[in-house]
């Protein structure tokens, strides 16, 4: 904003903050500025110093866009010393922030993770102890069907050995008898091998603790040996089993101690 030699800058009221000129309106609110009169600069250096007139309200579209004819500048004095503001730390206090923050989500999602991960990895433990205790029943379960058809068919084959063992006893074995005697126990051999190949097998208990889950007692034996009480001092006819399946019990005397001392010879 420039003035004219003639027209004195106008003086702003400190009490009212009206321009004092008559017929003047009120000036607008705004930042103070500082008038200099630069007019007297073509006065040599011994000249008296530039006047400064004291500070006024001057419209921005003055100041910014208005020309200037050189004689009187306006200066902003206002806001001009007004602290800056640290934006540059209180920017790098966000960042910072901001970063704990996304760590901290990243690790807690990281945990989420892991803890997911335990459960699917004890899920498949589990599942796998339970699928080789279900294989390992569904196998023992059909250990036992196989050994039960076994012994179903096995066992009627049992009258047919017995068949031999009469026919072997009640033949003569001398002369020609003998000759077909010793035929008739090389097929009993036979057959009975062929029998084990099912896996069938003869056991004869004599000496072992008697069992009725196996055994048959036909009859008690009194002992003098307290070490023979209840066990098998005689087999009558062995028994048969295929595995764990029994397929005949052994006919057994058991011995039975009478508690009184031996007899001396």
């Amino acid at each position: 904003m420039s003035f004219g030699p003639e027209d004195p800058a106008p003086v702003r009221d400190p009490a009212e903050g009206e321009d004092t000129r008559d017929g003047a309106a009120p000036a607008p609110a705004g930042p103070a500025f500082r008038v200099v009169d630069r007019r007297s600069s073509f006065v040599d250096a011994g000249g008296p110093a530039p006047s400064e007139a004291p500070a006024v309200p001057v419209e921005h579209g003055a100041a910014d866009g208005a020309p200037n004819d050189g004689e009187i500048d306006v200066e902003e004095v206002g806001d001009a010393a007004a602290p800056e503001v640290h934006e540059g730390a209180d920017a790098s206090a966000s960042v910072l922030d901001l970063r704990g923050e996304i760590i901290a989500t990243l690790q807690a999602d990281l945990r989420a993770r892991d803890a997911k991960l335990r459960q699917v990895v004890e899920a498949y433990q589990a599942a796998q102890v339970e699928f080789k205790a279900s294989r390992e029943r569904l196998q023992r379960e059909q250990e036992r069907t196989i050994t039960r058809e076994k012994a179903r068919i096995v066992q009627p084959l049992l009258s047919v050995l017995d068949d031999f063992d009469r026919a072997i006893e009640a033949s003569p074995t001398d002369g020609a008898a003998g000759a077909v005697v010793e035929g008739i126990r090389l097929v009993r051999a036979s057959f009975e091998k062929a029998l084990a190949a099912l896996g069938l097998e003869r056991f004869d208990p004599t000496g072992a603790p008697f069992d009725p889950a196996v055994h048959d007692a036909l009859t008690l034996m009194p002992v003098a040996d307290p070490g023979l009480d209840a066990k098998v001092v005689a087999t009558v006819t062995t028994g048969w089993r295929v595995g764990a399946e029994v397929l005949r019990h052994a006919s057994v005397v058991v011995g039975k101690h009478s508690g009184e001392p031996a007899a001396e010879g």
